[in-house]
Protein backbone atom coordinates (compact mmCIF):
# COMPACT_ATOMS: atom_id res chain seq x y z
CA UNK A 1 0.00 0.00 0.00
CA UNK A 2 1.22 3.39 -0.83
CA UNK A 3 -0.03 6.17 1.34
CA UNK A 4 -0.77 9.94 0.98
CA UNK A 5 0.11 11.92 3.67
CA UNK A 6 -2.28 14.29 5.26
CA UNK A 7 -4.09 15.70 7.84
CA UNK A 8 -7.36 15.89 7.92
CA UNK A 9 -10.17 15.78 11.01
CA UNK A 10 -12.38 12.48 10.01
CA UNK A 11 -11.30 9.46 12.05
CA UNK A 12 -14.47 7.67 10.33
CA UNK A 13 -12.48 8.27 7.12
CA UNK A 14 -8.99 7.54 8.25
CA UNK A 15 -10.38 4.14 9.35
CA UNK A 16 -12.38 3.06 6.17
CA UNK A 17 -9.95 3.76 4.05
CA UNK A 18 -7.08 1.81 5.81
CA UNK A 19 -9.75 -0.97 7.08
CA UNK A 20 -10.66 -1.71 3.85
CA UNK A 21 -11.95 -5.10 2.65
CA UNK A 22 -8.89 -6.83 2.17
CA UNK A 23 -7.04 -5.47 4.83
CA UNK A 24 -6.12 -7.69 8.24
CA UNK A 25 -5.82 -5.94 11.39
CA UNK A 26 -1.71 -7.16 12.67
CA UNK A 27 -1.87 -5.61 16.49
CA UNK A 28 -4.04 -3.32 18.25
CA UNK A 29 -2.58 -1.04 21.21
CA UNK A 30 -4.29 0.94 23.80
CA UNK A 31 -7.57 0.45 21.30
CA UNK A 32 -10.54 -1.44 21.09
CA UNK A 33 -10.37 -3.38 17.72
CA UNK A 34 -13.29 -5.71 17.75
CA UNK A 35 -14.56 -3.44 14.76
CA UNK A 36 -14.10 -0.66 12.49
CA UNK A 37 -17.05 1.37 14.56
CA UNK A 38 -14.84 0.34 17.66
CA UNK A 39 -11.64 1.50 16.70
CA UNK A 40 -13.28 4.99 15.32
CA UNK A 41 -15.05 5.21 19.21
CA UNK A 42 -11.22 4.68 20.42
CA UNK A 43 -9.62 7.47 18.59
CA UNK A 44 -12.66 9.25 18.99
CA UNK A 45 -12.60 9.50 22.87
CA UNK A 46 -8.82 9.68 23.21
CA UNK A 47 -9.13 12.91 21.36
CA UNK A 48 -11.66 14.58 23.45
CA UNK A 49 -9.29 14.92 25.83
CA UNK A 50 -6.96 17.12 23.67
CA UNK A 51 -9.85 19.84 22.06
CA UNK A 52 -6.98 22.24 20.81
CA UNK A 53 -5.94 20.29 18.35
CA UNK A 54 -7.75 21.19 15.11
CA UNK A 55 -6.55 18.24 12.67
CA UNK A 56 -6.31 15.23 15.24
CA UNK A 57 -5.80 12.90 11.94
CA UNK A 58 -3.24 12.00 10.24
Amino acid sequence: MIAKNIKGKSFKGCVSYVMNDTAKLLEAEGVLASSKQDIIRSFAMQRSGRKEIKQPVG
